[in-house]
């Protein structure tokens, strides 16, 4: 259990936008947002690609 007024962060480094592996992880944490929610803990992604890209990405995500 964690700490009353505690909140957290988590940063997921992705490898590359559109990568397959990449892909799946980004979609399992699309998917787990309301969990890290309930425990106080903001996700922060984070990739190299341009940020033209990474929306691009997260679009043809949300679309699958």
């Amino acid at each position: 259990m964690l700490p009353r007024g505690s909140s957290y962060l988590a940063i997921v480094v992705f490898a590359a936008a559109f990568d397959p592996l990449s892909t799946m992880e980004l979609a399992d944490f699309s998917s787990a947002v309301g969990d890290f929610d309930a425990l106080d803990c903001e996700l922060v992604g984070l990739a190299r690609d341009s940020s033209v890209a990474i929306k691009e990405w997260m679009l043809e995500v949300d679309e699958s």
